[in-house]
């Protein structure tokens, strides 16, 4: 067999990222523009000692803490002062969240200097406040309690975290009565923040144990279910956006966690170890894309992250999402999980097809070489089930027709394995994007390589001819016109797994129509739609299968050889 001269150099021309300025910090997906001078006080002076958070409202207004008489500003997404309340509160406002409920949006927040937590409306109302909770039996007075943090349920219960106080997180009802405390002296040192991480189901409470260098996750009835530790110095508190988290950190920098609470990357790391975890860095001293004493961060609905400093002069920097142009005439979908080390989601609207291969032939004819194994010969399916039943798809003129009947596998298990087929689309061609040809070829069951007719037919560009579904584009588009036959080559080796550990992850080599289309490429996992491929131990063999999809594509000419 002859491949067209392409392209093995092509397979790994994949430009690296251009070396960085300072002021661009991170790797895809998160890759930020730090932006100098966003944030603007109304008289072009210092903000203030900045020992709060950052929130969001529904209409996008962002609101911070100041040890000022703007004690909670409220800022547009162009730096500007928009409003300030809370004058009354000193210099302890430090944290705040903001909920919708049935009445309105509500801004929940704690002052550790004056003992208490407040609700109000986002004008700054008063709608109630609480103080030190003495029905807990935890405090002989009231100025122990030195509230930090406060978080709030989907269902109205509250939590608040006495992080300068004593340690303890209190539990609360929806109208502010107290429910119980869990930690405390000994489990906690410093319970400095808190999230309620609605990332999965059932709902968890994050709690930024500061001092431990730690995360704790409970449940909400106050079990302690885990630890995230061994990527932190000094975590102050905890935002998600899109599946991740972002953990500023006290000492020195902004640690981004991943949907499965791995570290993806430290953002804006102080090199310096003196000018960590102070106050009293003055400005001179200060630089672009190095952060000084990372207290809150915040996402906001387009991904930008917003991080405030403590410091006396006040510190809030702005970092830009850098993402790819939009297409104008993207297919797909923009709320997908991102891909890992990537800056596109899974099945993205705006990630550009693969260029369209001009002349790559259509399909190659191989017979099957010596010793290898012929699935399908254009007489019976024989070689392969549905299910726990023989292969019901018709069989007629040497090639079997997908019918409706289900997916097909093999009988017999492969690993490693050289596999070549033939297939031919639809024609005349119906529908469009994914409902037009669409068919599959599932290595070992659950690695897929994408079959569709993506002749003239726009579609999510991990989810077109070739594409190993769900993860990695091809190359090229080579696809031939449908009702014309095609084929793949495709070299496959299995994942290699020492019990529960992956080892090293599924690689494949594709050729469509002699077109190299992928080469070496790892899998990110098994195939799923709209969330992030991830691995689970498997046996190393296992079948080759074929799907069923609803569209009548046709197969011939299949065998395997086994490596």
């Amino acid at each position: 067999m002859t491949l067209t001269p392409l392209l093995l150099a092509l397979a790994a021309s994949a430009a690296p990222l251009g070396a960085q300025s300072p002021e661009t910090l991170g790797s895809p997906p998160h890759r930020y523009a730090w932006e100098a001078g966003w944030l603007k006080t109304p008289d072009g002076g210092e903000l203030g000692n900045t020992h709060g958070v950052i929130i969001e409202d529904s209409a996008g207004l962002l609101y911070l803490n100041t040890d000022t008489e703007r004690a909670i500003s409220v800022y547009g997404r162009d730096g500007k002062l928009v409003r300030s309340f809370g004058a009354e509160e000193g210099e302890g406002v430090h944290g705040m969240c903001i909920v919708k409920e049935k009445d309105g949006e509500f801004l929940y927040h704690v002052n550790f200097r004056l003992h208490h937590w407040k609700k109000r409306k986002l004008d700054g109302t008063l709608v109630w406040e609480r103080g030190v909770p003495l029905e807990s039996g935890k405090y002989e007075k009231p100025d122990q309690f030195k509230p930090t943090s406060i978080a709030v349920v989907p269902d109205g219960s509250i939590f608040v975290a006495d992080g300068y106080g004593t340690s303890w997180v209190h539990q609360y009802d929806h109208e502010g009565k107290y429910v119980k405390s869990f930690g405390g002296p000994g489990a906690m040192n410093c319970c400095h923040g808190l999230l309620v991480d609605t990332r999965r189901e059932p709902h968890t409470l994050l709690v930024a144990d500061r001092e431990n260098s730690r995360l704790l996750r409970y449940d909400l009835q106050g079990n302690l279910l885990s630890e995230i530790q061994g990527m932190f110095r000094r975590p102050c508190s905890i935002q998600q956006h899109d599946g991740y988290l972002a953990v500023p950190d006290l000492a020195g920098r902004v640690t981004i966690l991943g949907p499965d609470d791995q570290l993806v990357v430290h953002l804006g790391d102080q090199p310096d170890e003196s000018k960590r975890a102070r106050n009293d860095v003055p400005k001179a001293e200060w630089r672009d894309g190095i952060f000084l004493s990372p207290h809150s961060a915040h996402w906001d609905r387009e991904g930008n992250l917003y991080v405030m400093d403590w410091n006396f002069l006040g510190r809030v920097n702005k970092l830009r999402r850098l993402l790819p142009p939009l297409q104008k005439d993207g297919v797909g979908y923009d709320d997908t999980p991102f891909l890992p080390g990537s800056d596109w989601r899974v099945h993205d609207k705006n990630r550009p097809p693969a260029e369209v291969m001009v002349g790559s032939g259509g399909s190659l004819l191989a017979p099957p070489p010596k010793g290898a194994i012929v699935l399908f010969d254009g007489k019976d399916l024989s070689q392969w089930r549905g299910g726990d039943k023989p292969a019901a798809w018709a069989v007629k003129d040497g090639y079997a027709e997908v019918n409706g009947t289900g997916n097909i596998e093999t009988k017999e298990k492969f690993g490693d394995f050289q596999l070549h087929l033939e297939f031919a689309t639809p024609t005349p061609p119906k529908g469009d994007s994914q409902g037009r040809g669409n068919s599959g070829v599932f290595l070992m069951g659950r690695y897929e390589i994408q079959v569709l007719d993506s002749y003239q037919n726009r579609t999510y560009a991990d989810g077109q001819c070739a594409a190993m579904y769900g993860q990695q584009p091809p190359l090229y588009n080579a696809s031939a016109p449908p009702g014309e036959w095609q084929s793949y080559d495709i070299t496959f080796r299995a994942p290699r797994f020492d019990g529960a550990k992956l080892v090293s992850p599924a690689t494949v080599t594709v050729v469509h129509n002699g077109v190299v289309v992928h080469a070496n490429q790892a899998f990110l996992g098994a195939t799923q739609h709209r969330a992030v491929a991830t691995y689970s131990p498997h046996e190393p063999e296992l079948p080759l299968a074929l799907q069923d999809h609803g569209d009548p594509v046709r197969y011939r000419n299949i065998w395997i050889r086994k490596l």
